[in-house]
């Protein structure tokens, strides 16, 4: 199973004469603004319905697949070594504090990039 980081990107209520409507409007947001856009990746929906009115919360994450990641963090760091200490690695004793900085960057670099794209959508 694939891990992912997420992190909120936007949310957008869509109201309707009721619920199918309501929902229809959200759907037909997120497939114009999102699905049909190449340049915006990794985003996940979450859909919830409000008891109190025909509306529906549309939440947008953006994600970043944590294997992928974990992979490029150990390339980049076996290189770095191996460039300026020039000797064997010692996988055992990794410090995955910049593992969890390039995340969240990178986290932040689409969320923003993202915000851009779709404001005023």
């Amino acid at each position: 199973m694939k891990q992912k980081y997420a992190e909120e990107l936007m949310h957008m209520t869509f109201t309707g004469k009721n619920m199918k409507e309501a929902y229809m409007n959200a759907c037909k947001w997120y497939a114009t603004n999102v699905i049909s856009k190449d340049e915006i990746r990794d985003v996940q929906a979450q859909f919830e319905k409000q008891n109190d009115s025909p509306s529906i919360v549309l939440r947008l994450f953006v994600t970043v697949d944590e294997n992928w990641l974990k992979e490029e963090h150990c390339k980049i760091c076996k290189e770095v070594h191996r460039l300026f200490y020039m000797n064997d690695i010692n996988c055992q004793n990794c410090n995955l504090s910049g593992y969890q900085e390039r995340c969240k960057s990178l986290l932040d670099v689409k969320r923003n990039s993202y915000r851009e794209k779709l404001k005023d959508k």
